[in-house]
């Protein structure tokens, strides 16, 4: 989102569209296989393995456009960036030179470790968004976080000093849909009307790295239709 943001205000695009997806099946079916193997493991190897269990698949896309191609007036208008790569030993991956249904990744995670580093980067994070926004936290009026727990997400608002209330969640339910977990949330807490007309919109992602985004909308209308997934929202509920 940022780098197209960035080639439209400098004029050498007009539009561009960002995809993401999150397919969980080659790490989910190696990890299985990996475990009901022969192959020993201790209670730690085994404990940091639990997280790749956890993983699920989604698809989600953003349509980017300069301000005269807008049908919305919805404007992207500040961002913060932190990398604490002295942490990057929290949660990787082993080499994996294959594609498509040859990917058998493993993945080792640190969860208690990171769930406290992570949240120290982004309270670090949110003080810096709400300069670069020139926003107070009491008058974000909706915001949007990684979807990864719900213990995440109850610690991560209670270091921001965030009202959780004003939060939109739908972890309960997808559980964590990694990389494209957050514009997803948007997508769904667009659909339910949880964004009010106009309003302050605080996109706050953060992941394994540790690497943190945190993005300032100024929300003026959402373009809903009606598709296959309203089905899976409203089951969710």
């Amino acid at each position: 989102m940022l780098q197209v943001a960035q080639m439209i205000e400098l004029g050498w695009i007009q539009a561009g569209l960002v995809v993401g997806t999150e397919s969980s099946r080659p790490l989910l079916e190696t990890t299985i296989a990996t475990l009901v193997s022969d192959r020993p493991f201790t209670r730690q190897q085994i404990k940091t393995a639990v997280a790749s269990l956890t993983i699920g698949s989604a698809s989600c896309a953003m349509l980017l456009v300069e301000e005269s191609l807008s049908r919305t007036g919805n404007r992207l208008t500040a961002a913060a960036v932190r990398a604490h790569t002295e942490h990057h030993q929290l949660c990787h991956s082993g080499a994996d030179e294959s594609v498509a249904g040859g990917m058998q990744p493993w993945m080792d995670t640190d969860s208690d470790t990171l769930l406290r580093e992570g949240i120290a980067t982004g309270r670090c994070t949110f003080d810096d968004f709400l300069s670069a926004a020139d926003w107070d936290a009491r008058t974000i009026d909706v915001s949007f976080t990684h979807q990864v727990t719900v213990q995440h997400r109850r610690q991560m608002y209670e270091s921001l000093g965030l009202d959780s209330e004003r939060d939109y969640s739908t972890v309960e339910w997808l559980g964590n849909t990694g990389a494209v977990a957050l514009p997803t949330t948007l997508a769904l807490g667009c659909r339910h009307d949880r964004l009010s007309n106009p309003a302050r919109v605080a996109l706050l992602g953060i992941g394994s790295g540790i690497n943190c985004v945190m993005t300032a909308l100024e929300w003026r209308r959402g373009q809903v239709q009606e598709g296959t997934e309203s089905s899976l929202a409203d089951a969710g509920r």
